[in-house]
């Protein structure tokens, strides 16, 4: 290893940080009820949420979990497990990515839910409705998007 850095004076230097940690929600919608969960890079719980299903407004549904579960649906809301130092931190920083389940068939590559037997959503294109709702975008990174050619182009 390389040589302890020092102060003026002769002390050691030592350089205090915390390191982010990406966080990932995990939502199953049923026909009774959602679940959705905030977990740490080691699978650790630091979030949970859960709510009975509206069957005719599965999409509502599961922005309502997520809503809970990251804490924009208010402090009242905001579910909690304790005293784990990073659930208070996981509201504020938000999943880096959001995987969903549900009882349906799914269109590829569109990702529309196509038929789903037990419930009923009004906006089939759960990805879009999450993705507006949850991850920003700014001018910047979509004139990026923009300028990056697809597959098909070139």
């Amino acid at each position: 290893m390389g040589a302890v850095k020092r102060d003026l004076a002769g002390n050691p230097i030592r350089r205090f940080y915390t390191r982010r940690v990406m966080l990932t929600a995990g939502v199953d919608i049923g026909g009774t009820k959602v679940f959705a969960v905030l977990v740490d890079e080691d699978g650790s719980i630091c979030q949970r949420a859960s709510h009975p299903t509206d069957p005719e407004a599965g999409t509502a549904s599961i922005v309502l979990a997520l809503d809970q579960l990251i804490g924009r649906a208010g402090p009242d809301d905001r579910p909690s497990t304790g005293s784990d130092p990073r659930s208070s931190s996981a509201s504020s920083s938000g999943p880096g990515a959001i995987g969903i389940a549900a009882a349906a068939y799914v269109a590829y590559p569109s990702g529309r839910i196509a038929f789903a037997p037990n419930l009923i959503y009004g906006q089939t294109d759960v990805a879009e409705a999450v993705r507006r709702r949850f991850f920003q975008v700014n001018s910047a990174t979509a004139a990026l998007a923009r300028s990056v050619p697809s597959r098909s182009d070139s």
